[in-house]
């Protein structure tokens, strides 16, 4: 293990990651001491000193904020933790809302949907106890600031109660003045416009208003038309009223559980209502986030109320030959050319015979969703719209609600569709360089490839947009967001490595490969790298051989490995420049293309050092002077260039001149014939900084910010002097360039700015040593 890797792993935080809940032991202790300590007597004098409830609750939620990363490992354990806590809640006396502070924190870190769905206890009797113990909390602290805790934890536990698969017109009795479905609809309704309980509430009241008995008592349809709708009209785009907007949040949530949890035949008469809501009252286009992004929630999945669902889906959507890892690397290692030829053969069989089904099952689907309503068609645009929207959780909805609507839409419409999205995203997106839009795009796309829906022949229009997503990094300003669009066209890669056969998408790969390395290696944000490098492993996995010398690449490219940027750029980048010929190239050109003129000046030095190192072991000599360096002096010269162009290519002229240096002392023989290009590259270095001086390009801000390339150009110059000399004792370069070198080593010395004075120093010694050394 290399020192950079040491370093890696010494630091990383996955690294600390748990295996196991060690504390369970210790957690029960916890939970035990809740039955031996007096409530009421436990009251210190010293306000700095914590009472015993306060110290447990202390401790228990240290130990379970460990795990909030983790909820999962504490799954076999919660059963019993759960039953005690609920036994103290139930039984114990002026205990219960220190158990029902610790079964919220349990709540909290595993959350409300896991806990309702899978660990409260839920026999039919316990129905009738939490109704009771919700009644008594509400009787007895109404006004108590300790409750709170306890009666979230009791409605999760209704929740779960009240999926019970039993009429709840059994649970009633003559003592009670209402019904157990009243009675459980006004304690939801009593929390659902509280922030604390707004989330929870909704959820459990969209399985509460799925049950057949609620349909059939209408209290589906009185809650949405006495209570939603009437909540909805209110809204309005100057209101600024918080309870009014929590209101509207609160109903807007609630109503998209009720519509994923229930069957589209209960709610298909719901639909033109909300939606009328939604247009006429500007809800999806409210300024408050939350707001729109509830709407949208809502907005996705009234179509897929109007439209039917096929059994497996829509008939036409690929399906893959290969879904075993297994089948797929085992296909990767047959050596015999006659058994990979029937492989593949097999592969394409299984598929052709997939899409013959799919032309013959598409004509059941074209009879079911022959003609699509008008209002889906509405909402496609306005989901098509949200694509673009600056919030992320919005165009994340919009993504997903085009996915799901695709899918029970007919192949010719699909087809639009994807067409329509391409369209979108090369005229607005990267036309405009929207990034929202951009990002949008790709996630539809991803969204579309990992259920299928993006066929083979659609790549060819698909592709180009993800090659300029996987390289867009403009800045805005003083910021940038392209760090999103790359991350989302990851994702895309991602989804295509699992959605398409190896068969049909080995015409990409190669690009595709050295686009993610790119990536992997070059990129500043670490989230984009990461996800370069599970979209890598998810391709090499599942796409076979296709993805040369892919093991040992993704060895190299773990995820924990590339959290670190120098160690990516100068280790990793250079071990696969210098050992894999068919990924250096391309990332030699991605260096020269964008990384050399990048905004951000770490990334432009880094550049310049990886070229250094490339050029000592690169391919051909001559390929350096007539692909690399000579091209790069002429780009220099370039006044379309600004500083930060002339900052980046300055810096690494120099860097790969030492470099060629360098490599001339390792093996002098290498360099005899290069006398033509060994003398072009001289007058070229003789005569830059002149024209830089001549032109203007010293002068003002930009001159401010390429100084220290300047300084670093020079002095990476002095130290190679040997390479150009004729014999030791004659100077290669005239005394013009001299001069011009001495007067702005001269002005970088004098300069206020500590980084050019330094960066002037270190040009100043090698400089003397390469010029003066004699005099």
């Amino acid at each position: 293990m290399t020192a950079d890797t040491a370093d890696i792993y010494d630091h990383d935080p996955v690294y600390f990651s748990l295996n196991e809940f060690e504390q369970h032991e210790q957690v029960k202790q916890l939970i035990e001491q809740i039955g031996t300590i007096d409530t009421q007597t436990t009251v210190t004098n010293d306000v700095n000193e914590k009472t015993d409830v306060e110290r447990i609750y202390d401790q228990f939620q240290y130990i379970l904020n460990q795990y909030q990363e983790q909820p999962q490992l504490l799954d076999s354990y919660l059963p019993d933790i759960i039953h005690k806590l609920l036994y103290y809640i139930e039984h114990g006396p002026n205990k219960n809302h220190i158990a029902g502070a610790l079964l919220h924190h349990i709540i909290k870190v595993r959350g409300f949907k896991v806990m309702t769905t899978r660990f409260l206890p839920h026999e039919p009797h316990h129905l009738s106890l939490v109704l009771n113990l919700i009644e008594r909390e509400l009787k007895e602290n109404s006004s108590s600031e300790n409750s709170w805790a306890t009666l979230y934890s009791l409605l999760v536990w209704l929740g779960t109660t009240c999926m019970v698969p039993l009429d709840l017109c059994r649970f009633d009795t003559k003592s009670r003045k209402q019904t157990t479905m009243s009675q459980i609809l006004h304690i939801y309704k009593l929390f659902l416009y509280n922030s604390i309980y707004m989330r929870m509430v909704a959820f459990n009241l969209g399985h509460f208003m799925s049950r057949q008995d609620s349909i059939r008592l209408l209290c589906l349809n009185d809650f949405l038309t006495g209570e939603i709708l009437p909540v909805l009209e209110t809204y309005d785009e100057k209101q600024n009223d918080e309870n009014i907007i929590l209101r509207i949040t609160a109903c807007l949530q609630t109503v998209s559980y009720i519509f994923k949890f229930g069957q589209r035949l209960n709610l298909i008469t719901y639909v033109d209502s909300l939606y009328h809501v939604l247009i006429d009252k500007r809800i999806l286009y409210a300024k408050r986030i939350v707001i729109r992004r509830m709407a949208y929630k809502l907005l996705q999945k009234l179509p897929m109320t109007l439209l039917p669902m096929p059994k497996h889906g829509a008939a036409w959507r690929y399906r893959r030959g290969v879904r075993n890892l297994l089948d797929s690397l085992t296909l990767k290692k047959n050596t015999s050319t006659t058994t990979t030829t029937t492989a593949i053969k097999s592969s394409l069989i299984i598929n052709g015979h997939s899409r013959e089904q799919n032309e013959n099952g598409e004509k059941e689907i074209e009879e079911d969703n022959s003609n699509v309503p008008s209002t889906v068609e509405s909402i496609i645009d306005l989901l098509m719209a949200g694509l673009s929207d600056k919030e992320l959780y919005v165009r994340w909805s919009s993504a997903k609600g085009l996915g799901r609507i695709t899918n029970r839409l007919r192949k010719s419409y699909a087809a639009q569709l994807v067409s329509l999205l391409c369209d979108r995203i090369s005229t607005v997106a990267l036309l405009s360089c929207d990034h929202f839009a951009l990002q949008g795009g790709c996630l539809a796309l991803a969204e579309l490839a990992r259920r299928g829906l993006l066929l083979p022949e659609c790549l060819d229009s698909v592709m180009p947009i993800v090659h300029k997503s996987l390289n867009y990094d403009e800045k805005l300003g003083h910021q940038t967001y392209g760090h999103i669009v790359r991350d989302a066209a990851c994702y895309v890669c991602w989804s295509f490595a699992r959605a398409f056969d190896s068969i049909d998408f080995r015409s990409y790969t190669a690009d595709l490969a050295g686009m993610l390395l790119c990536i992997i290696c070059f990129d500043w944000n670490v989230q984009c790298r990461r996800a370069a490098s599970a979209a890598l492993q998810e391709n090499v996995g599942r796409q076979g051989e296709y993805f040369p010398h892919g093991i040992d690449i993704i060895q190299q490219t773990d995820y924990n490995l590339i959290g670190k940027f120098d160690y990516c750029f100068l280790n990793l980048a250079h071990s696969l420049i210098k050992y894999y010929d068919i990924y250096g190239k391309y990332m030699i050109e991605h260096l020269l293309k964008y990384k050399i003129i990048h905004w951000k000046k770490e990334t432009r030095l880094l550049t310049s050092q990886l070229l250094e190192k490339t050029t000592l072991d690169y391919g051909i000599i001559e390929d350096i002077y007539e692909n690399i360096l000579l091209p790069l002096f002429d780009r220099c010269l370039d006044k379309k260039n600004d500083g930060i162009a002339r900052h980046g290519l300055l810096s690494s002229c120099g860097h790969i001149v030492y470099g060629l240096y360098q490599r001339y002392q390792k093996n002098p023989n290498e360099c005899e014939h290069l006398s033509e290009l060994r003398d072009n590259l001289q007058k070229k270095i003789s005569n830059l900084l002149i024209e830089y001086k001549s032109n203007g390009y010293l002068e003002g801000y930009s001159g401010d910010l390429i100084r220290p390339s300047l300084c670093s150009f020079i002095e990476n110059i002095s130290r190679s002097i040997d390479y150009f000399r004729q014999n030791n004792n004659e100077i290669c370069l005239p005394n013009e360039t001299i001069e011009c070198w001495q007067i702005i080593i001269d002005e970088c010395i004098s300069n206020l700015d500590d980084d050019v004075r330094q960066a002037g120093l270190n040009a100043l010694k090698a400089f003397s040593n390469a010029f003066y050394s004699n005099s």
